[in-house]
């Protein structure tokens, strides 16, 4: 599976609001969520990424369930 980009993936997440809400949504529950942003950055992620890595999109499937 290659890298997907963030946006692509707020937009699974949070399909009725425009790509730039989803994103806020999306930053906003990786900081809220207990060990996710911990998760993520010790799997390579920074909040400034564009594309998320395999391993990453699956950290986040994992905390926040799928989209």
């Amino acid at each position: 599976m290659p890298y997907e980009y963030k946006t692509d993936i707020a937009q699974k997440y949070f399909p009725w609001v425009s790509e730039r809400v989803a994103m806020r949504m999306l930053n906003h529950e990786i900081r809220a969520t207990r060990g996710l942003l911990d998760a993520l950055t010790a799997a390579g992620y920074t909040p400034s990424a564009h594309r998320l890595t395999p391993l990453q999109v699956e950290i986040l499937y994992r905390y926040l369930g799928d989209p």
